[in-house]
């Protein structure tokens, strides 16, 4: 090989690792900041990239691992931090921001459970019940990302948008089975969380509907069922408290879209007993919870399975 085309790629290889090097983020450290925080605070497990946090801010540690206040660190690439991993996905532009900021530095990785596990959490939150749902759905997403999960959390910004039940639904279909196709070969599940009306009783009524002919979203819907059945005090009946998936949005969507779809659907309880219902107390820690070991329950019957 001539020797001025082994200069050239060397030049090359030079210039593109240097220009990695500058596009890396920086992040200043502020007072009390150590090694550890500074990567916590954006999301980066510190004990995976500590060293290579060292190599690349070589000259401006003082004594192995204090850093100097005012000083902007260059913070490694990580494609794993829960900035990576946990987005949200804003419609209807489509725009995809981190999920978490403020509150990086307080998740810690407590497991690879998860790993290869994709989620997308679609959230129908109505306007009277504040939030609810939503806030269920984001501390899910924390619980699933802490064990190794990636989670796209899609949340609907335009009330116009919510009117238009089909260009919704296009929607959903349309930035779903673009990150489904990223993530070919991982277990992908979709979880639609949905509130109806006005929460205002102390008890919520669930049902759980999947697909008809989806093993993998009727798998799921079962398993979310057998959790709430055990842990929750507040069940009233449980008889029938699942079913396919049978108006024609919900069908268009099923249909449609990529990964395997199951329907949590949330609604205020107005009475002792209702067939087909599952009746639980309104808390959104242990709704929470439930959801979360419902989800673990599934991606582990997969594991056995295989």
């Amino acid at each position: 090989m001539p020797r001025r085309f082994l200069f050239f790629l060397t030049i090359v290889f030079l210039s593109s690792h240097l220009l990695a090097q500058d596009s890396l983020q920086t992040v200043v450290a502020e007072p009390g900041d150590g090694i550890f925080s500074i990567l916590r605070k954006q999301g980066v497990y510190p004990k995976k990239y500590y060293e290579a946090f060292l190599k690349l801010n070589e000259g401006h540690i003082k004594n192995g691992s204090e850093l100097k206040q005012g000083w902007a660190y260059k913070i490694p690439d990580a494609p794993d931090s829960f900035k990576k991993m946990g987005r949200a996905v804003s419609l209807p532009s489509g725009d995809e921001t981190p999920l978490f900021e403020t509150e990086l530095a307080k998740l810690d990785l407590k497991s690879e459970e998860l790993k290869d596990a994709v989620y997308y959490l679609i959230v129908e939150d109505s306007v009277q019940n504040q939030d609810f749902v939503s806030t269920i759905a984001t501390n899910l997403a924390s619980r699933l990302l802490v064990n190794g999960a990636k989670v796209y959390v899609i949340k609907v910004m335009d009330e116009t948008l919510k009117k238009n039940e089909m260009a919704l639904l296009q929607q959903y279909v349309d930035v779903v089975n673009k990150r489904y196709l990223k993530n070919q070969g991982k277990y992908q599940r979709l979880l639609l969380l949905r509130s109806n009306g006005t929460f205002q009783g102390k008890n919520l009524d669930l049902a759980f509907y999947h697909h008809d002919g989806s093993n993998e979203g009727q798998r799921l819907a079962d398993n979310l069922e057998m959790i709430f059945t055990r842990n929750s005090k507040k069940v009233v009946t449980v008889e029938n408290s699942q079913d396919v998936l049978k108006n024609k949005g919900n069908l268009f969507l099923a249909k449609n879209i990529l990964p395997a779809i199951t329907v949590l659907s949330i609604s205020d309880s107005k009475a002792k007993s209702k067939e087909g219902k599952l009746i639980v107390r309104k808390d959104q820690k242990a709704m929470t919870q439930m959801i979360a070991k419902g989800m673990f329950q599934d991606y582990a019957d997969l594991e056995i399975e295989e």
